[in-house]
């Protein structure tokens, strides 16, 4: 297991990295479609609000490794919330180049639960709760 931490660390990377992005990309040109989503859906507007959490504040933990267990769960729950609010209808959808439609946001969902599972490794800022 001598590269276990470099996997884990690079795992952190590649999967909350880019997510940042989505976060980023919410907060300059806003999220209004999210809440007026889940206002159709039942569910009380205001929780669009939660995508700040699962797109900017779970990544930069996931990224520093804090708490990265919980940081990731809150992470692939995000990505379950954004396939049923947004992605229902690509579920058994090609893209343009033949890979399924939700090739991503799949892979950004399972790179979160492995972080759950392995947790942050050796490399991060903090390791010293089961949530780490």
């Amino acid at each position: 297991m001598t590269h276990f931490n470099i996997a884990v660390f690079l795992t952190r990377i590649t999967v909350a990295f880019p997510m940042l992005f989505y976060g980023i990309s919410k907060i300059v040109n806003g999220f209004d479609w999210i809440a007026s989503s889940l206002a159709s859906m039942g569910f009380p507007s205001v929780f669009a609000y939660g995508v700040l959490v699962g797109e900017i504040v779970a990544p930069l933990a996931m990224l520093i490794g804090f708490r990265t267990r919980i940081a990731s769960l809150i992470f692939s729950f995000n990505t379950l919330v954004a396939f049923f609010v947004a992605r229902t209808g690509d579920l058994f959808v090609l893209n343009p180049h033949g890979g399924w439609s939700l090739d991503l946001l799949f892979m950004f969902m399972m790179g979160g639960v492995v972080l759950a599972l392995t947790g942050a490794g050796k490399w991060a800022v903090s390791s010293t709760t089961k949530w780490d």
